[in-house]
């Protein structure tokens, strides 16, 4: 019985050591690949900060309305009435706009402004750095904003990174995130930390615990810049395996034969469930997605595989929220806020893919351009906003005339542009026909009286299908043939459809 004992024990042993290299193997890699989630989604803040500031700064309405500000002397107010209606609020980003003599002309959630952010608008060029404060870091992008080759102003958009936001990643039990700069803690998800963080050989030990780190490399090398460590407890991971062989030699000093039963259940439960974590974590290491199904079980390490499957749902989630918010961004930036239809940045991107479906299909590739007549005189009569209501009922009129394969856009101002496939010019002929009675037909109300507009039309058509045309090169002759086609519409009385220089022929509405 002492030989069985014995084997017993030597037996417990080698497994103890096996399923321990296991565990520390699989928290490693799954450690890092947490860190590396961290990156990822650090990175993909920075790439939206770097968007954001460079639409604040690109965008006409506020170029003209700091121009205003800071030439004219309009009220500073109208510029933050602008931004709460274009970009509502931004509870998680610090916008802050500056007139060129460092006035703080908008700070959208009032935090405070340091001479560290001033000093970085005297830059003459798009800018991301990172600054340290006493309890938090942030990462700061920064843009120049001027109006007609002007410096008016600048703008710099700020994500702090403090306590709270730390708290908010996805993270296992017993792990913290220490954001560090020179040994001194500036942020971090630990209250019982005290002192100086000295780390030797990657690892820290604190309240009797040792901790494993993993550096999140997020910050360009740079002299004295922070680090951010992902702290894994060692002697948490090991408390469950730790926990088992206590229950074990109990075991075995009760009954050897019941000892030696249970503990070859109990390894290959551990192993079939650290496999399952190692498969997983090498998964997620591949960029891939796991779907992890939760243990029933009631032990440690079935509490630790469903605590991991746990993170892996809020990362999934955290994942499908950032690209909920991308996909708003997107839409935000090729849509035209007015009339919401796209706008011109994003005509150069559409038109490649409508031109190889043109030359797929055999169809003719026609633009419509539309210009409301007189509207100068709408607006100087009626008021800007009535102009703008005139703009957004014709832009509903558009949506419903035009085919559902349509591609509608507003090239500025009261000028509008349909791209479409069709076999003949006959088509865009009747469309643009069709718009202009239309328009003619719906008197826009306004107040207590209507404002009747007409609309005039130039037409083009490409029927050229050789892959060695340019692409830009064919939407400049589109868009420049249809304009002078318009012109042609406009200098024959309005309120009618002309055709590009191929066709040669005028269309009274």
């Amino acid at each position: 019985m002492a030989m069985l004992i014995v084997f017993v024990l030597l037996v417990l042993g080698i497994s103890n050591y096996t399923a321990r290299q296991i565990i520390v193997d699989a928290s490693i890699q799954q450690q890092e690949q947490v860190a590396r989630l961290y990156e990822r989604e650090i990175i993909k803040t920075k790439e939206e900060l770097k968007e954001y500031t460079r639409i604040i700064a690109k965008d006409p309405q506020i170029k003209q309305y700091l121009y205003a500000i800071t030439r004219i002397g309009a009220d500073a107010e109208s510029l933050g009435k602008l931004f709460a209606k274009k970009y509502g609020a931004t509870t998680d980003l610090n916008i802050i706009i500056f007139s060129d003599t460092k006035t703080i002309l908008l700070n959208n959630n009032h935090q405070p402004v340091t001479e560290k952010i001033i000093k970085i608008t005297n830059s003459q060029t798009p800018k991301l750095l990172y600054l340290t404060e006493q309890n938090h870091l942030s990462i700061v992008t920064y843009s120049p904003i001027r109006y007609k080759g002007e410096k008016v102003g600048s703008v710099v958009v700020r994500f702090i990174i403090d306590n709270q936001w730390l708290d908010s990643l996805p993270r296992n039990p017993g792990s913290h995130i220490f954001i560090v700069k020179n040994n001194h803690i500036i942020a971090t998800t630990s209250t019982d930390f005290k002192g100086e963080f000295t780390a030797i050989d990657n690892h820290i030990n604190f309240n009797n615990e040792r901790y494993r780190l993993v550096p999140i490399r997020i910050i360009e090398a740079a002299e004295n810049a922070p680090q951010l460590w992902l702290a894994e407890s060692e002697t948490r991971l090991f408390s469950p395996l730790l926990k088992f062989n206590k229950h074990s030699l109990i075991i075995i000093i009760s009954s050897s034969l019941i000892l030696l039963f249970l503990g070859i259940i109990a390894i290959k439960r551990i192993s079939h469930t650290i496999k399952d974590l190692v498969i997983a974590a090498e998964k997620m290491t591949q960029g891939e997605k796991p779907e992890i199904k939760r243990s029933n079980s009631s032990t440690e390490i079935a509490s630790l595989y469903n605590q991991f499957a746990d993170m892996v749902d809020a990362i999934h989630e955290r994942d499908r929220s950032l690209k909920d918010a991308n996909e708003k961004l997107r839409k935000i930036s090729i849509t035209d806020e007015l009339s919401q239809l796209y706008n011109r940045r994003h005509l150069a991107d559409i038109f490649p893919k409508l031109q190889a479906q043109a030359e797929r299909s055999q169809l003719s590739l026609c633009a419509i351009l539309c210009d409301i007549d007189f509207f100068k005189k709408v607006n100087d009569k009626y008021g800007h906003i009535a102009g703008d209501q005139c703009l957004i009922q014709f832009s509903d009129l558009l949506r419903k005339i035009t085919r559902a394969n349509d591609y509608l856009f507003r090239m500025g101002g009261e000028e509008f542009l349909i791209l479409s496939l069709t076999s003949s010019i006959d088509e865009s002929i009747k469309l643009a026909e069709k718009i202009c009675h239309a328009s003619e037909a719906s008197p826009v109300k306004w107040e207590d009286q209507f404002i009747q507009i007409t609309v005039s039309c130039g037409i083009s058509c490409s029927k050229s299908h050789h892959s060695s045309d340019s692409k830009q090169s064919l939407l400049s002759h589109l868009i420049s043939s249809a304009d002078h086609a318009l012109y042609q519409a406009k200098n024959n009385g309005r309120n009618q459809v002309c055709t590009g220089k191929n066709e040669n022929s005028t269309i009274d509405a």
